[in-house]
C-alpha cells in the first residue's frame, strides 16, 4: 500500500534536497509544486489565460474601486497560476497513489487547515501511511541557503530583502502535528556541522 510523505517547511529549509537525497532512494516519487509551476508557466494555454486577465479595476481594502497597477495585475496572475499549480499537483498525487506509488510532495505546506484537508484527500485516494517531514531549520539558515542559491544563479540579490521575507514566512508556518491526520511527524533539523538530520 502506498505511502504519502508531505514535506513542510519554508523556502530554503532544504525540502527539495532532503526529498531527493533521502526519500527518492527509498522509492518515493517526488512531486514538486515548484517544478509543476515551472512547467505550467511554459504552457501556452496558461500563458494565454494569464495574459488575458488584465483587470482595469480592482477593489481596494476600503472597497473603493481604483485603477489596477502593474503590481496588482501581476499579483492576480500569480494567484491564478498558483490555483492551477495546486490543481495539477493534486491530480498527479491522486493518479500516483491510485497506481500504488509512494509519493513525496515537495511544497511549503505551511497552513494547518490546508494540510489536514490534503491528508484526508490522500487517505481517500489510497494512501496507507501518511508521514509529515517537517524541515525545522532556523530562519537565519533558510535565508542563507536562499541567498546562496540565488547568487549561484548569477542573479543580483538583496540579502536583506531575502532575510526579511524568510522571517515573515517563518511566522506563517503552523507547527504540524499528528492531530492533522498524519501517522507520524518527523522533525528534520540541522546539526552543529550544518548537516540536515532527522
Amino acid at each position: 500500500m502506498p505511502v504519502f510523505a508531505m514535506m513542510v517547511g519554508i523556502e530554503g529549509s532544504g525540502r527539495s534536497r532532503f526529498a531527493r537525497e533521502r526519500l527518492e532512494p527509498q522509492g518515493f516519487e517526488i512531486i514538486s509544486s515548484d517544478e509543476v509551476g515551472k512547467l505550467l508557466r511554459q504552457c501556452w494555454d496558461i500563458q494565454k489565460i494569464l495574459q488575458e486577465h488584465e483587470p482595469d479595476i480592482v477593489i481596494g481594502d476600503d472597497e473603493i474601486p481604483r485603477v489596477a497597477t502593474a503590481d496588482d495585475q501581476a499579483m492576480i496572475r500569480e494567484h491564478i497560476l498558483s490555483t492551477y499549480v495546486l490543481e495539477e499537483v493534486l491530480r498527479r498525487i491522486r493518479a500516483a497513489l491510485g497506481k500504488g506509488r509512494n509519493i513525496a510532495w515537495d511544497a511549503t505546506n505551511l497552513i494547518r487547515s490546508n494540510r489536514k484537508e490534503r491528508v484526508a484527500m490522500a487517505r481517500e485516494w489510497g494512501a496507507n501511511r501518511i508521514v509529515c517531514y517537517w524541515m525545522n531549520l532556523p530562519p537565519s539558515r533558510c535565508a542563507a541557503n536562499l541567498t546562496n542559491f540565488v547568487l549561484s544563479t548569477g542573479i543580483c540579490i538583496d540579502a536583506i530583502t531575502i532575510t526579511r521575507k524568510t522571517y515573515a514566512r517563518a511566522k506563517e508556518l503552523e507547527e504540524p502535528s499528528v492531530e492533522e491526520g498524519f501517522d507520524d511527524v518527523i522533525v528534520v533539523t540541522e546539526d552543529e556541522y550544518g548537516e540536515i538530520t532527522e
